[in-house]
């Protein structure tokens, strides 16, 4: 479980945690927070305008999932449904070990 931690690290320390993740997860990965809104495509990543002083880098939502299934974990969509709190705004991330 990963809540609200990604925006505090450096693009690369946001890929390594990712594997880190993946590597302790027996197995699902949960990863939630906030994510760069309205990507321009897959590699936007940005330091958001309204950040509090330790927020630093904000990333694609796919970009995070391309991270996930990269190491071997699926989306579960339907998990994913069930524990976002905001509506559906790519926020919450849930994925499980054996994916494709």
């Amino acid at each position: 479980m990963c809540r609200n931690v990604l925006e505090h690290l450096s693009l690369l320390q946001i890929a390594d945690t990712v594997r880190h993740l993946c590597r302790l997860s027996a197995r699902y990965v949960y990863v939630a927070g906030r994510c760069r809104a309205q990507p321009a495509g897959l590699l936007d990543v940005t330091t958001p305008a309204d950040h509090t002083p330790s927020q630093r880098t904000l990333v694609s939502p796919d970009l995070l999932r391309l991270l996930l299934v990269l190491q071997g974990f699926r989306r579960r969509a339907d998990l994913e449904g069930k524990l976002d709190e905001t509506g559906g705004q790519d926020d919450v991330l849930v994925y499980e070990r054996g994916g494709t």
